[in-house]
């Protein structure tokens, strides 16, 4: 922190900490298809089927088919989430 201040000039620094729960979860491999193509996803999904789909997946197909990746994330989870069912 000692150098944090005389480094940045600034008056003050505020330290915290905290504690972190982890969720019980894993990781699954789905195939999904997007515009006639199939792609391989990775998601992290817990037992409640709460799920979050690996950012490097969706920026890679993203990539190849030439969508936004916001949107491409959507089509993804649309399909992830009717396989989980």
């Amino acid at each position: 922190a000692g150098l944090l201040a005389l480094e940045t000039g600034t008056l003050g620094i505020r330290l915290r900490s905290s504690e972190r729960i982890v969720v019980p979860r894993q990781t699954l491999k789905m195939k999904v298809r997007i515009h006639n193509k199939e792609f391989a996803v990775r998601c992290k999904a817990t037992k409640t089927r709460q799920f979050k789909v690996e950012y490097d997946d969706i920026k890679s197909i993203s990539e190849k088919i030439s969508l936004p990746f916001r949107q491409t994330e959507e089509l993804i989870k649309e399909q992830v989430r009717k396989q989980l069912k």
